[in-house]
């Protein structure tokens, strides 16, 4: 590590700090604080329900067979990637957007039903982000060996059986996307392919390897691209969905849950950029500052850039909970309240 780096790390952990202090000044009075608990215990819940549908659909659809090497293989591999630790973010985001959105009573047969349904769609989207994970993972990409603490698909597998796994992994997630009986599912799908296609996730991709080849000087507006391609469009995507499976249809609401989406993806994937220098097993990967490192086009290469983009970000972030009746929801709380994450400064 030679100077100039430890110089960048040390401007990383000084705008994480600032970056708590922004947040609690733009987002106060979203939720009550005093409400704390009990929206975390109903996330909590949430989260173990759709834990619970997340494992029987694995057992259903990728069972490890008795007497079958699991070291090897496309199921195998597709299991071992869907068994792997997440924060399970997007099928959260899913599942609240559902929740706050649904006008029946909660506590009815019907609830119970279209609850389901969320949680299928759920676990179709954490199915495509998780192939987004195994190709990026990929030596031709971002050549990381370690995810989520636990050796990388294509290392504990082979790239073949990685890139494989990936590709079944977009597919069946689409088809269960498909199959989840919500309102409107053609809708709801084309607006999630439409989030990960040419014009989303793998376009973001793309422009981040190109700009990292390039290794130009950091271009904040470049960074910003990325992120929103890369990560703010799928929560988009999932918001939406989630709205959708509650039987909702307004396009103006559609069109501030996208924007809403784009912008908390922006603050999240800043957070992981200055985070990646600064705290290393908290990130599950085998070394921090590997972006850094790399010259792509991550704010921790100017940590103040972010900063002042927070701002900004976070300020429409409160507009679109405000527009959209979410203060003081499960909802409102897990995008303001529970962002501050992975470290002390949180």
């Amino acid at each position: 590590m030679n100077e100039m780096q430890q110089e960048q790390i040390d401007a990383c952990d000084r705008a994480l700090k600032s970056f708590f202090a922004i947040k609690q000044k733009h987002w106060k009075g979203v939720f009550v604080a005093e409400g704390a608990q009990t929206y975390e215990a109903a996330i909590a819940e949430f989260r173990s329900q759709f834990e619970a549908a997340w494992t029987a659909f694995m057992d259903a659809n990728y069972k490890a067979e008795p007497g079958v090497d699991q070291s090897k293989g496309l199921v195998p591999a597709v299991r071992y990637v869907l068994s792997g630790e997440g924060k399970r973010v997007r099928a959260l985001l899913t599942l609240l957007s559902f929740d706050a959105f649904y006008e029946g009573a909660k506590d009815t047969a019907d609830y119970a039903e279209s609850f389901g349904k969320a949680c299928r769609l759920g676990i179709g989207l954490e199915m495509i982000h998780a192939y987004s994970l195994v190709h990026d993972d990929l030596p031709c990409m971002d050549d990381d060996a370690v995810r989520r603490g636990r050796p990388a698909a294509h290392v504990q597998f082979d790239e073949a059986t990685a890139i494989l796994a990936g590709d079944a992994l977009l597919t069946d997630g689409v088809k269960v996307l498909l199959a989840s009986g919500i309102p409107n599912t053609t809708a709801a799908v084309h607006f999630v392919l439409d989030a990960v296609g040419s014009q989303g996730m793998a376009m973001g991709q793309s422009l981040d390897l190109i700009y990292e080849r390039e290794q130009a000087p950091f271009d904040a507006a470049k960074a910003e691209e990325v992120h929103l391609l890369k990560t703010g469009r799928l929560f988009s995507a999932c918001l939406v969905a989630g709205y959708v499976a509650a039987g909702k249809a307004d396009p103006k609401a559609v069109q501030t849950l996208a924007a809403l989406g784009l912008d908390w993806g922006l603050v999240f994937q800043m957070e992981d950029d200055l985070l990646d220098p600064v705290a290393e097993a908290e990130l599950g990967k085998a070394e921090g500052g590997s972006d850094l490192k790399a010259g792509k086009q991550s704010f921790c290469r100017d940590p103040e850039a972010a900063v002042q983009k927070l701002e900004q970000a976070c300020a429409r972030v409160k507009v679109c909970i405000e527009h959209l009746g979410l203060k003081d929801r499960e909802l409102s709380y897990y995008l303001t309240g529970m962002l501050y994450r992975k470290t002390e400064v949180h």
